[in-house]
């Protein structure tokens, strides 16, 4: 039996109607199983909704109410009793027990488990949660600028980092590129890169001297440009060729080599210049004799000269970009030394570190201890709102899965790609498009290869076609408008088609006289004909204002 099971469900076919379904299966016959259930979603007032619905919809299944479809499923789930019943058992058995009742966001799931284990942690007992990692941020980089005119180092750091800007013609406003810096801490896989490779070691003395190694670098390279330009122009000279000789004159390839020689870290190629070097037009019809026979006993040499200005040009833009990313990681670093410093002062702890703090821990371990205290607590895991979790907090709660569908136990994850809004919290809608393959981990991993069989071998697609919720009008408009994205957008054939792959829905029959399915899918492939968009455009247009009107 597939117990990993994934449901995809657009706006409106009953997600949350669904979750309860589910959850009213597994406890229908084992009313106690309800302590052995661990419900997550994202936010409060989710998790309180979600509690409510179950609570809700048992109360009125107890008194032979509540929804019809609802109990004509668990009907066919009760092996002896009536659904009124087991449902009265199960409502009691919350009501008495209701601190049982697991039901509750992720953040706060996170937090429950680092409270558990704050020692193996390293962490102090009595640690406060802060939710604003924005303050911290901010008195990071403020103490980090009271240091500045007093700690010699970071003084010629930041010194040098102010000219760095100045010579690359950026703004010179110190406070809003240090804060734009700082604020990439508030990234989930920054923060666990710093977890993990130790950059609070590095010492900006160590620094400085990376930075002179590849100041050193860029002038040499700089020095060989210039060398390389002015042997070209050297050979021009010396043939009696004139700048001006050359077809463009100033924007020709005689010029080139004198642009070379003068500003090395910003040379320009045209198409005046590839027109002499690669389709061999050296010179104008107007040129005399003498002039072509000149610049025919040098045209390889300068060949020659233009590739290797190329080459080192190349090799110096190369440079100049890891020499401007060593400042902003400098300072991301020193920065982090800050929160880390207020942290332990405050005795705090960002609510936005707790998926590092733990995942820090399981990607070492088969087995990760934090979870192995847990012993048989949880039995099933219900995830609403896939497309919105992290990668950090679907591959913490991985190892979960793993155990629970090693035992046989179902699990269930809910969600819909289209509705992805937590990005700037983290979330990676891709994850959802690309289950059971787990996003973003080491394929070479040889627990995270296992973990991820397990959901294949479990894996269970389901997709809520119907529309509970919206008319005729707005469900016909849905379907003809991801119909036309997926046919019609080359973009999202490469990244996202699958967002809409699954986003045509039907209608049901409580709107009596509404079609049930609006194209087929062979009507769907002939939509790629112009004539055809230009005709779903207006039948577009046609359904917005018959809805509306």
């Amino acid at each position: 039996m597939n117990n990993f099971k994934v449901i995809t469900a657009s706006a409106g076919a009953g997600k949350t109607f669904t979750l309860v379904l589910y959850y009213l299966k597994l406890v229908i016959n084992n009313p106690d199983l309800f302590a052995n259930i661990l419900s997550i979603t994202f936010t409060n007032k989710a998790a309180n909704e979600m509690k409510d619905r179950i609570v809700n919809q048992l109360y009125l299944l107890s008194i032979g109410e509540g929804d019809k479809t609802m109990r004509e499923e668990l009907e066919r789930c009760i092996t002896e009793g009536t659904v009124d019943e087991k449902a009265a058992k199960c409502l009691n058995k919350i009501l008495h027990n209701y601190s049982s009742f697991a039901v509750s966001t992720i953040d706060s799931f996170s937090q429950r488990l680092i409270r558990t284990f704050y020692h193996d942690m390293q962490l102090s007992y009595n640690y406060k949660v802060e939710l604003n990692f924005n303050e911290i941020i901010s008195d990071a980089v403020n103490n980090l600028l009271e240091k500045a005119g007093t700690d010699d180092t970071l003084t010629d750091f930041l010194s040098q980092y102010i000219n760095e800007r100045i010579d690359n013609n950026k703004n010179i406003n110190f406070d809003e590129p240090l804060l734009k810096i700082a604020n990439l801490l508030s990234n989930e896989s920054i923060r666990t890169t710093l977890l993990r490779n130790n950059f609070s070691e590095l010492s900006l003395t160590e620094i400085f001297n990376v930075i002179k190694a590849k100041q050193e670098e860029i002038r040499k390279s700089k020095k060989t440009i210039k060398d390389i330009a002015q042997h070209a122009i050297g050979l021009i000279e010396g043939n009696g060729i004139n700048i001006n000789d050359f077809p463009y004159k100033e924007r020709g390839i005689g010029n080139f080599f004198v642009k070379a020689s003068e500003n090395q870290h910003n040379i320009k190629v045209n198409s005046h210049h590839k027109s002499a070097i690669y389709d061999d037009k050296w010179y104008s019809k107007q040129t005399d004799m003498q002039t072509q026979r000149a610049i025919d006993s040098i045209k390889e040499d300068l060949k020659k000269d233009f590739d290797s200005i190329i080459k080192e040009n190349d090799k110096l833009k190369d440079i100049l970009i890891e020499t401007a990313n060593i400042y902003p990681l400098a300072l991301l670093n020193e920065i982090n030394k800050e929160i880390e410093t207020i942290k332990k002062e405050k005795n705090k702890l960002p609510i936005s570190e707790f998926n590092s703090l733990i995942n820090n821990i399981i990607i070492q371990s088969d087995t990760p201890f934090i979870y192995e205290r847990l012993g048989d607590k949880y039995h099933h895991y219900l995830i609403d709102e896939f497309q919105d979790t992290s990668v950090l907090q679907w591959q913490n709660i991985i190892p979960l899965i793993d155990n629970s569908l090693s035992m046989g136990h179902m699990n269930l994850i809910v969600g819909d790609a289209k509705q992805a809004i937590y990005r700037w919290r983290n979330g990676e809608v891709k994850q959802f498009i690309e289950l059971p393959k787990i996003y973003n981990v080491d394929s070479d991993n040889g627990i995270w290869e296992s973990r991820e069989q397990s959901l294949k071998d479990n894996y269970d697609a389901i997709n809520l076609e119907f529309n509970f919720r919206s008319g005729k009008e707005i469900v016909n408009f849905n379907n003809k408008l991801y119909c036309d994205i997926i046919f019609h957008d080359e973009n999202l054939q490469q990244f996202n088609k699958g967002i809409f792959d699954k986003a045509t829905q039907k209608t049901t029959k409580k709107f009596d006289g509404y079609v049930e399915v609006i194209f087929t899918e062979k009507e769907s492939k002939e939509l790629e004909t112009n004539e055809n968009k230009k005709k779903i455009m207006n039948e577009l247009s046609r359904y917005l204002s018959d809805s509306f009107n």
